[in-house]
């Protein structure tokens, strides 16, 4: 079990009641591959703001130009092998 609350010295819990919360395994890796899911999700939202803040700002393309930008196959294609390397790095706590 993971224990996700530990009492530290000097620091009064909200409630003096309040127990420590155990976790099952699986729901601890559960929660893993949730975390990893956020920060996945937090650094591709900081560089799409990026790219299209750049390419806005060199009038390269606006926001909307770029949503409509059209996808050969190979794009696709890489666009699915990222999908499947995000897949197994989400999904790798709960196989270990």
């Amino acid at each position: 079990m993971v224990r996700l609350w530990r009492p530290q010295a000097g620091v009064r819990a909200v409630s003096e009641d309040l127990d420590p919360l155990y976790m099952p395994g699986g729901e601890a890796r559960l929660w893993q591959a949730v975390i990893a899911l956020a920060q996945e999700l937090s650094v591709a939202r900081d560089r799409i703001d990026l790219l299209e803040r750049g390419l806005a700002s060199t009038s390269v393309l606006t926001r909307d130009e770029l949503e409509a930008v059209p996808l050969d196959a190979d794009a696709l294609a890489e666009r699915a092998a990222a999908r499947t390397a995000l897949v197994d790095r989400l999904l790798k706590p709960m196989r270990d």
